[in-house]
């Protein structure tokens, strides 16, 4: 299977212990430093986390959560451009492709 970084969430880091077992701790007013605790676990701003059912050639829809079999291109923007009257600003009426 394969494996991954999964990242401590923004303020925070894991304590690991030598089962591989964690808990996340908030990070001190200074920032995340490096350390250990008397039991022994340490500090990591990651943990390595198998993934199940792992696909690589696939791609997840983010509106339907459905699984495509490749990845959908956008659809190519228009350079169309239209001044405003208002402020005299050019505007960039581009459309942009939906994933």
């Amino acid at each position: 299977m394969a494996q991954t970084k999964l990242y401590a969430p923004e303020g925070q880091h894991f304590m690991v212990n030598k089962t591989g077992g964690f808990y996340l701790m908030k990070n001190s007013k200074s920032g995340y430093k490096p350390h250990k605790s008397a039991n022994g676990e340490r500090s990591s701003l990651y943990i390595l986390v198998e993934l199940k059912n792992y696909h690589a050639t696939g791609s997840v829809s983010k509106s339907t959560g459905a699984i495509y079999d490749s990845v959908k291109k956008p659809k190519k923007a228009t350079n169309s451009q239209t001044t405003s009257k208002s402020k005299g600003v050019k505007k960039n009426n581009s459309s942009r492709g939906i994933y």
